[in-house]
Parts: C-alpha cells; sequence; structure tokens
C-alpha cells in the first residue's frame, strides 16, 4: 500500500495419508504402513509396419488412480488475512525479544493449521501419451521421432525428439537424439546397446553431451547444471526369447 503496509491473504488445504504417525513422532518413515493404499494402472500399445521401412507406434501409459485410505488427515488453515503495519525498530534494536515474539505470535494466530481425519480420497496417475515413427534408411541405420505427453492434476507438458540410430556389427549399436521438452531446447542425448544374446544391456539419456562440455569449457558442472532443465539417463536388460535361428547359414531367420 502507500502507507508501506504489507498485507498477506490466502489460504491452504493439504490431504495426507500414512504420514499422521510420522509427523506425531509415533513411527519412523521406514515402518510407517503404505500398504493398505491401493490402486490400478493400465499401459496399451501398439506398433504397426507401414511399409517395409517405414514402423509406428502409440502407446498410452500410467492409465489409472491410487485410493488414499490409510491414516487419512486434512490440514486446513481457513481463509485469512494479516497486515503488517510495521516494526518498532527501537524495540528490536534494544533486544526486546517479548516485542519479537508477540509479532510472530500474531500471525500465527491468524493462519492456524486445523487438522482433522477424513476420509479416502483417490488421485490420478500421470498418464502419458508416446506417437513415434522409424525409418530405415539402411540395414545399419535408422533415423525416427518420438512425441511425448503427459497429462497430471489438469496439467499437461510434452515433448518431441529426433533420434538416429547406426548398428556397428551385429554385437554394439549408438543412438544421438535431439529432443524439445519443457521450453528447453539445447538437450542433445546419446545412447549404447551391447547385443549379447540373448541379453541386451543398455544405457540412453537425454542432455548428456553438453556435461563434458561444459566440463572442457568451464573445468566444472556448474554451467551445465545451473542451465539444465531437462535431465534423464536410464539403463537397463533386456532378454530376447522366441528368435529362431537358421541352422544351415547359424544366422536368424528372416
Amino acid at each position: 500500500d502507500d502507507s508501506y503496509q504489507i498485507t498477506a491473504t490466502g489460504d491452504f488445504r493439504m490431504k495426507s495419508s500414512g504420514f499422521y504417525d510420522l509427523v506425531e513422532g509415533n513411527s519412523d518413515f521406514p515402518t510407517s504402513d503404505f500398504s493398505r493404499n491401493s490402486g490400478w494402472g493400465l499401459d496399451v500399445g501398439a506398433t504397426y509396419r507401414f511399409m517395409e521401412k517405414l514402423v509406428v507406434a502409440a502407446s498410452l501409459v500410467d492409465l489409472g488412480q491410487i485410493t488414499w485410505k490409510n491414516r487419512v488427515y486434512d490440514y486446513q488453515v481457513p481463509q485469512a488475512s494479516y497486515t503488517l503495519t510495521g516494526i518498532d525498530i527501537d524495540q528490536l534494536l534494544n533486544g526486546d525479544a517479548t516485542y519479537a515474539e508477540a509479532q510472530l505470535d500474531s500471525l500465527e494466530r491468524t493462519f492456524t493449521f486445523t487438522e482433522t481425519s477424513g476420509g479416502s480420497f483417490k488421485t490420478p496417475l500421470p498418464g502419458k501419451l508416446y506417437l513415434s515413427g522409424a525409418f530405415e534408411v539402411s540395414k545399419s541405420f535408422t533415423v525416427g521421432a518420438l512425441f511425448y505427453s503427459e497429462r497430471y492434476q489438469g496439467r499437461s507438458a510434452s515433448g518431441i525428439s529426433f533420434m538416429m540410430n547406426k548398428h556397428l556389427g551385429r554385437l554394439m549399436s549408438t543412438a544421438i537424439s535431439y529432443t524439445i521438452s519443457n521450453r528447453s531446447f539445447n538437450n542433445l542425448g546419446a545412447g549404447l546397446s551391447f547385443n549379447l544374446a540373448p541379453i541386451q544391456i543398455y544405457l540412453v539419456g537425454d542432455n548428456l553431451l553438453r556435461l563434458p562440455l561444459s566440463l572442457a569449457a568451464h573445468q566444472n558442472v556448474n554451467n551445465f547444471i545451473n542451465n539444465t532443465q531437462v535431465f534423464t539417463l536410464r539403463g537397463g536388460i533386456n532378454i530376447v526369447a522366441g528368435w529362431p535361428r537358421d541352422k544351415r547359414r547359424g544366422k536368424p531367420a528372416g
């Protein structure tokens, strides 16, 4: 205001499940019982080959919800308003502790939390949509694109990636990707996989190439950390089964 008064107005509500004993000091986090909260999730997808060298795919992931019913408590601050008209600087400089405490007590009384036992509630899973396509330029070189969208609590986030994949013989594959996501346009990624039939080991990530560039230019990773909005690193093992072999040639059939 013109008088330099500061007014704070607002309310607050939070629903919780399984944390009551933890907050009250009656339980440690590892032993808090969350197992009574159940839910369900569904993933569906399909792949279709339009022509010999073009494959498209679509999937919906994490369609479902969780029902929270174990030790449900609501925490709420009703609509309230507090105006700070000023502080007596002389009393603060003179070390008057009761004056400072009185100001804080007044603020705390205005915004008072109420705790009540509540009923069960549900939260949706963050549903995801994937649309992708891959074109085989040659037997060992593939290019593709992937569109991704996630919706959670009424908010949507999306991104798109372009990628190239190169097979180096039968045992190793490499990949390079470029991703636009979360208003970030400088995400270069890379991937590596080893095909040790029937096992495949892979490691892939977004925004990986800027890390060594930051080290080379600045001799630290501060620039990379301060300017990174999206970072993903995934690794895993696939076990391939049901791949018939041409016994006469010792090669995969087809």
